[in-house]
């Protein structure tokens, strides 16, 4: 894990690319505040939201997700 308490600005860039396989509510990004016991999904990645067979340029806001979502 990474505690990223003490930091500010932090942003989170990766490529996401669907392979057309069963939607998986579990595909996504997720936070824990409390050293992985619970985690909530912050970012999700449902295949129907992407095109298939090709990549997706993911920028997320850290920052902003742990202020709104944990």
């Amino acid at each position: 894990y990474l505690d990223l308490s003490s930091e500010t600005e932090v942003t989170l860039k990766f490529d996401w690319k669907e392979f057309n396989d069963v939607a998986d509510g579990s595909d996504g990004v997720f936070f824990s505040d409390n050293y992985g016991i619970s985690f909530v999904q912050v970012a999700s990645f449902l295949g129907g939201d992407y095109v298939d067979q090709t990549w997706t340029n993911i920028i997320l806001d850290i920052d902003a997700l742990a202020t709104t979502d944990g």
